[in-house]
């Protein structure tokens, strides 16, 4: 007895050997899509102004969810928002130009050791004097709450201090060398 072959299920047959073949493509493509990215080099502390050679351009497989910067953006005397691994991706939020007021004033980040500020007396709006390593000092407003970072050892917020003080400000808490004073 020979078997027959029915045309139309032989061309249904190949039909669906087709489609599962263009879907294991589709997913296959997806799950090893790679974007390129910005990432840090090395360490960045919250409050540093980035350089160039402080990102690189990396390619990574990135969820559709994020939003990375684009590579075009220049990094060039922006600024930290938030402290900043070896190998982190630059994603939208976490670096940015501190606004600059109408007063004249700006916003940095300031994060000092436990026992470098008195933080249980830091409401917003309070006077502070931030003294670098060779006794100058910077007044400021305190502008948000103090708050214990993860590692326990350190204090983060923000103060408004002068456009012209900002620079040596953040280079200051880059180098960990600043303490805060109240009136």
């Amino acid at each position: 007895m020979r078997a027959r072959r029915n045309p139309k299920l032989i061309i249904v047959g190949l039909l669906c050997l087709l489609l599962a073949a263009g879907g294991l493509m589709l997913v296959w493509r997806t799950i090893n899509a790679t974007q390129a990215v910005l990432v840090t080099t090395h360490d960045v502390a919250a409050g540093q102004v980035l350089a160039a050679d402080d990102v690189e351009v990396a390619h990574v497989g990135l969820g559709q969810s994020v939003v990375w910067l684009p590579i075009e953006t220049s990094i060039d005397g922006q600024v930290a928002l938030t402290d900043l691994k070896q190998g982190s991706v630059l994603v939208a939020g976490v670096v940015g130009n501190p606004p600059v007021g109408q007063s004249g004033l700006v916003r940095t980040s300031v994060v000092v050791g436990v026992g470098l500020a008195p933080v249980a007396v830091l409401p917003v709006e309070a006077s502070v004097g931030l003294c670098g390593p060779d006794g100058q000092t910077i007044f400021g407003i305190v502008a948000s709450e103090p708050h214990l970072l993860p590692d326990g050892a350190r204090y983060r917020f923000d103060v408004r201090v002068s456009a012209g003080d900002a620079p040596t400000l953040v280079r200051w808490v880059t180098d960990e060398t600043v303490v805060v004073s109240t009136p």
